[in-house]
């Protein structure tokens, strides 16, 4: 049959066509077998043809996988798996030159001298195996082919420089993961290809790297057998490996099995190394790249004509060694090793009695150790099920169901699930062996059924670890540009193509920090082509939306509801803030000026909205003069100056000018000038911001909480308080508005003599009357402390003899309630009521400022049971006024912030007098009735300064 056959070597290097000009040859006979060295690549080849034939007449054969139609033509099969005595047309071994492998060589050396097909026979594979075959197969014909596209040497890369398109070549599990682990931190991912993955987990793998999720993959030297990917350039994380047994260094033509991955059909490739591989020898490369490297002298060989008729007998044949100078005795195999193993104990010797037993040892031996754990653990598992086949001629459909549960989870690591693949190899090649289980398909289905399920989850386990899903989709997208589709949810978070990539806060995009340092910049470059439409879009939302959807903080930030859109900064004048958007650059300009313009319309209404009234009054041609100037400084201090500051200025004002201005709002009070209207809380909050802005503030003051008449006094910069509407006194800063009608108060009072604070004090400022007298001590007031005796509550009531003050009648002010300037009612002397009954004993009089003290005599005759009984102290102040009376200039003019108590007030009748303590000694108070009359005023010079000059010149007019 040999003899008759077509024997063809198609030799040459890698990317020359060989494997798919043996598909073609096969298809052109009516059967065939072509033999792969990895159950992977006879996955691939067995897909492609059944592309080109389908299902039907297509059977694909590995040690854990078979499928195999009633009307198979074409069978697809591993080399080990490849079945003999079919008497095929066609036979096809790929990778001939594995038959110098240490491992699996002498399968493929048995193949190249006993497997031919009818009609033809292809030996596929290097340019090194032409001087074995000559030899071993002298009538073979040879076919070279060259390389469809140029290999060349790129020396070393780093990782973080690799090129798009490359295959990194590890050669552990260990090395494999970790150089896919830091391409996901620089590259955004990476597919991991290795031999030991199912056809499933690895086809979608390369399916990641074919359709341009990723553009890397991390390999073992499994790409080299024939998996035809799209590869520029393969790097070599290391040049040596371990081969089972040893470390040792890789050869030329293994390097070059590999490289050979690289440009693949007409583009060309290139290949180098990385990491921690070192420099490849000159001489090494230069061999790769012109495809020239040492013959190969030995093949592995092992006997395949075996005894079966004894342990001994079979373990002899195995061991039977070659005079063929060419080929060499195998070491030592997995399934040779297990034999001797089980040869070695009682029992199998005791089981093992005749040809038959020793053939199904010898096939149980031959289950491949997928768990890797140790040879003593495998070796106890090929006994269990040797023992199950042996006594039951069947493994056990509950034993095997609870091996095969136990593995059926999908939860745990790369790791756990690997381990959990290998154990279901096991079980998934027990169940293809003929008659080893009793419902053949059933197990052939549930093993792969397993398997489909651990694979997705190991292909899951890897892609989640290795691959930043996020930057691989828009690496993809960007490559093809493609229109990337943006969306941004109620919370601002931006997804592009269904990945989340960040924030939009306001106008400017917020990246996701999780992404690696590469991958941030294709991260960027995406999120950016993709949201810019969703700027504009936005910009047209912001510019359109009402003044009630923006503010500013106390900071000057700009907000468009919880989100910065920009800041305000001073500018040329106090009440004229300039705006800086933010917003990203990537918006474009059209955006910027848009989000820009809409922001200084809001704060140019914000600013005539609540400053009306001193807008109203700049703009006001009808003041001139004096008026006009002091006006000009109003609106220079945002409405608010303290009277000391101005003092001259005011002095000079005369009353049509001080007409004129009131007209305004302007209140002239006696310590700060202001409008009330303005320190409602809403200008007070901007005035502060505004006056913070022109004095080149690094952080800004908040205003106090609205409502509050008195706040405790903090260390804050000088202006503070004055544009929050408070004037500092004491411990504590009162509200101006309040302090002027407590002022209003005070001028009804004996400052010079000295004067108790009355209920309508303590209730105007909220006060304590501690807290009332530091804040009399902040005005200028000297505050004296004493102590008396509680009077009765007969000697405080209307009845008790003693003449009641009515309290004075303006309301109570806020700046929500504009205050007048309208003089305060004089207090009110009401007539001595006549008790009914007189007092049992008349009070006693004590001297104010001296503790109450009763002589015990007085106490005892009034009443024994009196002894025991305490009178009742109460503590009151006298406050006087000496502070702040400033000295005469020269010329005797007072200088500015001159105390009003200097000035002069005019009586009913027009009588000007001094207000004041009089000089000498206090003369008593006159109770008695008292009526008065009106007379014409006398011709007098009116002071500007009196608060009621404006009534006595209507007075004066009439």
């Amino acid at each position: 049959m040999g003899e008759q056959s077509r024997i063809t070597a198609v030799l040459g290097p890698t990317n020359t066509g060989k494997t798919h000009y043996a598909i073609e040859r096969m298809l052109g006979h009516r059967t065939g077998i072509i033999g792969l060295p990895l159950r992977l690549l006879a996955r691939e080849v067995y897909d492609k043809i059944v592309a080109l034939r389908g299902p039907s007449v297509v059977a694909l054969v590995t040690g854990e996988e078979r499928i195999v139609p009633p009307r198979t033509q074409y069978w697809v099969c591993t080399v080990e798996a490849m079945p003999e005595g079919l008497g095929a047309d066609f036979v096809a071994i790929d990778e001939i030159q594995l038959c110098a492998d240490l491992d699996r060589g002498h399968i493929f050396t048995d193949r190249l001298l006993n497997m031919r097909g009818q009609h033809e026979t292809l030996f596929l594979g290097s340019d090194t195996m032409k001087g074995p075959i000559s030899q071993l197969v002298p009538k073979a014909g040879y076919v070279h082919r060259a390389r469809f596209s140029e290999l060349t040497y790129a020396g070393e890369k780093k990782i973080s420089r690799m090129p798009a398109r490359s295959a990194i070549v590890g050669f552990s599990v260990e090395n494999v993961y970790a150089i896919a682990e830091l391409l996901r931190r620089q590259k955004g991912g990476a597919a991991v290809v290795m031999g030991a993955l199912s056809p499933r987990t690895r086809n979608a793998q390369v399916e990641l790297y074919q359709n341009g999720d990723v553009d890397y993959l991390v390999a073992t030297d499994a790409i080299g057998m024939g998996l035809n990917l799209d590869i520029h350039h393969v790097a070599f994380s290391s040049l040596a490996k371990f081969d089972g047994r040893r470390m040792r260094p890789l050869q030329a033509n293994e390097l070059a099995q590999i490289a050979g991955r690289a440009g693949r059909h007409m583009n060309h490739g290139s290949f180098g190394v990385t990491g921690d591989a070192g420099r490849l020898p000159e001489e090494v490369a230069a061999s790769i790249v012109n495809h020239r490297f040492a013959p190969v002298r030995k093949l592995q060989w092992r006997n395949a004509c075996l005894a079966f008729g004894s342990l001994d007998r079979l373990i002899g044949s195995l061991e039977l060694q070659t005079d063929d100078p060419l080929l060499t005795r195998v070491r030592d195999s997995d399934d040779l090793l297990a034999l001797k193993a089980l040869a070695g104990t009682q029992d199998i010797r005791s089981k093992v009695l005749g040809p038959k037993e020793v053939q199904l040892l010898w096939d149980v031996c031959r289950i491949p150790d997928f768990r890797g754990i140790s040879s003593a653990e495998h070796a106890s598992l090929l006994e269990k099920i040797f023992g199950y086949l042996h006594e039951f001629q069947r493994v056990p459909d509950d034993w095997l169901a609870r091996q095969i549960k136990r593995i059926d989870r999908v939860d745990g690591d790369i790791d756990t699930l690997s381990k959990r693949l290998a154990f279901i190899r096991t079980w998934t090649y027990v169940a293809q062996r003929a008659g080893w289980v009793d419902d053949e398909s059933h197990w052939r289905g549930e093993t792969r059924a397993v398997e489909d399920r651990l694979s997705d989850a190991l292909h899951g386990a890897l892609t989640q670890r290795f691959v930043d899903r996020r930057t691989s989709v828009l690496l993809r997208r960007l490559k093809q540009k493609e229109g990337l589709v943006a969306e941004v949810n109620d919370k601002g978070e931006v997804t592009v193509e269904g990945q989340f990539v960040g924030r939009l806060e306001g106008f400017r995009f917020r990246q996701d920090v999780s992404a690696s340092t590469d991958a941030a910049k294709t991260l960027e470059q995406a999120s950016i082509l993709a949201i810019r439409p969703e700027f504009h879009l936005r910009a047209d939302r912001f510019y359109n939306a009402p003044d009630t959807e923006i503010d500013f903080t106390e900071q000057g930030g700009l907000m468009w509801g919880d989100q910065a859109v920009g800041k305000l900064t001073a500018g040329p004048e106090p009440m004229k803030p300039v705006v800086e958007a933010f917003v990203d650059e990537e918006a474009g300009p059209e955006v910027i000026q848009k989000v820009q313009r809409r922001l200084q319309h809001f704060i140019d209404r914000k600013i005539a909205t609540s400053f009306d009234p001193l807008l109203a009054m700049s703009r006001d041609e009808t003041l001139t003069g004096l008026a006009r100037g002091f006006a000009f400084r109003m609106v220079e201090n945002l409405g608010v100056i303290p009277r000391d500051r101005i003092a001259a200025e005011v002095k000079d004002l005369d009353q049509d000018a001080r007409g004129a201005l009131r007209k305004h709002g302007v209140r002239f009070g006696q310590f700060t000038i202001f409008m009330p209207l303005l320190l409602k809380p809403a200008p007070t909050r901007l005035r502060l911001l505004l006056w913070s802005l022109s004095q080149g503030m690094a952080e800004f003051p908040e205003a106090p909480p609205p409502g509050l008449v008195t706040i405790p006094v903090v260390d804050v910069p000088e202006g503070v308080y004055t544009m929050s509407g408070y004037r500092r006194a004491g411990a504590r800063a009162i509200r101006i508005d309040m302090l002027e009608r407590l002022a209003d108060l005070l001028r009804a009072q004996d400052s010079r003599g000295g004067f108790e604070a009355n209920a309508e004090m303590l209730s105007i400022t909220g006060m304590t009357l501690d807290q009332f007298a530091d804040l009399m001590q902040g005005l200028g007031y000297k505050a004296e402390k004493g102590e008396r005796a509680k009077a009765k509550a007969q000697a405080d009531s209307p009845t008790s003899g003693k003449p009641t003050e009515a309290p004075p009648a303006p309301p109570q002010e806020s700046p929500d309630d504009a205050p007048t300037e309208e003089p305060p009612v004089p207090p009110m002397e009401a007539p001595v009521d006549v008790p009914e009954e007189a007092p049992a004993s008349p009070p006693l009089e004590i001297p104010a400022g001296e503790p109450a003290q009763i002589p015990a005599s007085d106490i005892s005759s009034a009443d024994p049971a009196a002894k025991d009984i305490i009178p009742a102290v109460e503590a009151f102040y006298t406050f006087t006024w000496v502070g702040n009376r400033p000295a005469r200039r020269e010329g005797g003019e007072r200088s500015r912030g001159q105390g009003r108590d200097d000035r002069k007030r005019k009586d009913k009748d027009g009588a000007q007098r001094p207000v004041g303590k009089p000089k000498g000694k206090r003369p008593p108070r006159d109770v008695t009735p008292k009526s008065f009359s009106s007379r014409p005023p006398r011709e007098q010079k009116i002071d500007p300064d009196n608060p009621f000059a404006a009534l006595l010149a209507l007075k004066d007019k009439s």
